[in-house]
C-alpha cells in the first residue's frame, strides 16, 4: 500500500472518530473542559475541594457539542452579586459563591451526566429564582443525529438544585 492511500485511510478514521465523539463532520465542535464527573463527592465535599482557596475560579466552562459558545450570559461573581442585591435576592455575597469546578462536581452529585463533550457551566443572577445560580448543561446526540440535553440550575452558595430543564427529543 502506498503512502498516499495510507494517509487517506488514517485521515478518514480520524474524521469518523471525531463524528462519533462529538457530532457531525459538517460542523466545528468544541469538546474542551475536563469535568469532575463521576467522582462521587457530597455537596459539602465539592464546595471544599474545588474552592477558591484550593486554586479554582469562576470562569465559565464551555464543553458544548453544538460548536457554539453557550457561556454568553455569564456574569462575573461581583456583577451577579450586584444584580442579586439590587433585586433583594438571597445569598448575594460573592465570597460565598462556589467555583465553576465545584458547580460541575455538584451537578454530578445531582445526577447530570457528562454528555457527548462535557458540560457547560455559567453563573448569573436568576431573577425568577431570586438567587445567583450556576447553569450546568450537557448535550446528548441521539441515534438519528438529533440533539437534546439537560440543564441543572444550582444555587451558587448551597448547591441546592433549584430547577431542571430538558430540551430536544430522544
Amino acid at each position: 500500500m502506498n503512502r498516499r492511500w495510507l494517509a487517506l485511510i488514517v485521515a478518514a478514521v480520524l474524521a469518523l472518530a471525531g463524528v462519533f465523539a462529538c457530532g457531525s463532520a459538517e460542523e466545528e465542535v468544541s469538546c474542551e473542559g475536563e469535568t469532575k464527573a463521576g467522582i462521587g463527592l457530597s455537596i459539602e465535599e465539592c464546595l471544599e475541594r474545588f474552592s477558591v482557596e484550593n486554586g479554582y475560579d469562576f470562569e465559565p466552562i464551555s464543553g458544548s457539542a453544538l460548536g457554539v459558545d453557550l457561556t454568553y450570559d455569564y456574569q462575573a461573581p461581583e456583577n451577579a452579586a450586584v444584580a442579586c442585591e439590587e433585586d433583594e435576592g438571597a445569598n448575594c455575597d460573592p465570597e460565598t459563591f462556589m467555583t465553576a469546578d465545584a458547580a460541575l462536581c455538584v451537578a454530578d452529585y445531582h445526577g447530570l451526566k457528562k454528555g457527548e463533550c462535557g458540560w457547560t457551566a455559567t453563573m448569573r443572577y436568576r431573577n425568577s429564582l431570586d438567587a445567583v445560580a450556576w447553569m450546568v448543561s450537557n448535550v446528548t446526540i441521539f441515534e438519528r443525529g438529533d440533539r437534546g440535553g439537560r440543564e441543572l440550575v444550582i444555587q451558587a452558595t448551597t448547591g441546592e438544585l433549584l430547577e431542571e430543564n430538558t430540551w430536544g427529543e430522544e
